[in-house]
C-alpha cells in the first residue's frame, strides 16, 4: 500500500459476500517523489476532485437520507439542479416500488446492522422518466465524533435494461408466430 491514498469501506454482508466500496484515490509510481505532491493535496481535495469527475452518480448521504455532497452526474441522471437535490431525501426521487426496500437497507446501514449493500434500483427523474441503476451504498466511519455518512454510487443501466425488455418482447412475438405457423394447415409464403 506504499504510495497510495485509500478510503476503505470494504465489508462482508450477512450472507458472507464481500462488497468493496473503497477507492484507490491516488496511485504513484515513485513514492519518494510523491511526498511533495501529497503534502500539497489533501485527501479531501482528491476525494472532491474524484467525485466531481467520475462519470457515475456519486453522493455522500447523511443519516436522514439526504445527499449532502454529490456530483454533476447525479444531477444529470435525475434532472434536478444541486439546490433541489440538497433539499430532498433519496426516497423522494426513488421509484415508489423500490423506495421501501431501499429505505430498509439504508436504515440497517445507519444502525450498524450492515456496512454496505448493492441493489438494482429505479429512480424517477424530475421529468417523470424511469432511470434503472446498479446502486452500491457503504457506510463511512469517519471518526467517533463525526456524524454518520454513507457513500452511494449509482451506475445508470437504463439502456441495457430497455434493450433486454425489447429483446424479451421480440422473442415472445416470435414464439407466438411460431405457434401460429405450426397450427395452421394453410400454406404461407413470405415475400419482400
Amino acid at each position: 500500500n506504499r504510495g497510495r491514498t485509500y478510503i476503505p469501506c470494504a465489508c462482508r454482508t450477512k450472507q458472507g459476500t464481500r462488497l468493496v466500496c473503497g477507492w484507490d484515490l491516488l496511485q504513484v509510481n515513485k513514492p519518494d517523489e510523491s511526498a511533495g505532491v501529497l503534502a500539497l493535496i489533501s485527501e479531501r481535495d482528491i476525494f472532491t476532485q474524484l467525485v466531481a469527475h467520475v462519470p457515475m452518480a456519486v453522493a455522500l448521504i447523511n443519516a436522514e437520507g439526504r445527499p449532502i455532497v454529490f456530483n454533476a452526474a447525479l444531477c444529470d441522471m435525475l434532472g434536478y439542479n444541486a439546490a433541489q437535490l440538497s433539499r430532498m431525501c433519496f426516497t423522494q426521487f426513488t421509484h415508489p416500488d423500490d423506495a421501501a426496500a431501499d429505505w430498509q437497507l439504508f436504515q440497517e446501514l445507519v444502525s450498524g446492522q450492515r456496512q454496505a449493500y448493492a441493489i438494482h434500483k429505479r429512480y424517477i427523474r424530475q421529468d417523470g422518466q424511469i432511470v434503472y441503476t446498479l446502486l452500491t451504498v457503504c457506510r463511512l466511519n469517519v471518526g467517533p465524533d463525526s456524524p454518520l455518512c454513507a457513500l452511494g454510487m449509482a451506475l445508470d443501466i437504463t439502456k441495457q435494461v430497455l434493450a433486454q425488455q425489447r429483446l424479451r418482447q421480440y422473442v415472445a412475438e416470435l414464439q407466438l408466430l411460431k405457434k401460429a405457423l405450426e397450427s395452421t394447415r394453410e400454406s404461407i409464403f413470405i415475400t419482400d
